[in-house]
């Protein structure tokens, strides 16, 4: 049995801050207990990406993801969809390009985030593509078990900083 594990950055080890090694992090620990269990006879695959959406997902999926040939697929996606942003990508990207601008626009937004954010209300993937994301996701694995981890919930410095970021976690998780 192939298992892949699909996941944002939440799934891969980092460096720093906090130099958490691999065999730390949910996927590997996971693959550890089934390796202890019945499963030991299976192949787990890991494709983790940081800042992955479920739009680009799709993309990986395309490019090579169905390589992978997975019977079971454990999914843990959606805070860099759902996280409400005080920028759209293209926007930050053309700020960050003119450099006299750069750094006002920095100031600027570091100082007004909290009303940046409520005021403009902006995600990288709206609810309904989330959706519809999550849709086409499961209709390029037919016949796939699929184990999907709800995006998990704000800690409170999260919410103190981003107000809208405890109910768009909600309104996507429900999508899930």
């Amino acid at each position: 049995m192939n298992v892949l594990f699909l996941t944002d950055s939440l799934g891969y080890p980092r460096v720093e801050p906090a130099g958490t090694a691999a065999k730390d992090f949910w996927p590997y620990k996971t693959r550890d207990k089934c390796e202890a269990s019945n499963l030991k006879s299976s192949l787990f695959f890991f494709d983790m990406k940081g800042g992955r959406h479920t739009s680009s997902l799709l993309v990986d999926v395309d490019n090579h993801i169905l390589a992978y040939k997975p019977n079971v697929i454990v999914l843990q996606v959606g805070i860099v969809d759902c996280y409400p942003r005080s920028l759209k990508k293209v926007e930050q990207q053309i700020l960050t390009r003119i450099p006299i601008v750069r750094n006002l626009s920095k100031y600027i937004v570091k100082k007004f985030y909290k009303q940046i954010v409520l005021a403009r209300n902006i995600t990288y993937v709206k609810p309904s593509t989330f959706q519809n994301n999550l849709v086409e996701l499961k209709s390029k694995f037919p016949g796939v078990t699929w184990i999907v981890l709800p995006i998990a919930p704000a800690n409170r410095s999260w919410q103190i900083k981003n107000q809208l970021v405890k109910d768009n976690i909600q309104k996507y998780n429900s999508a899930l």
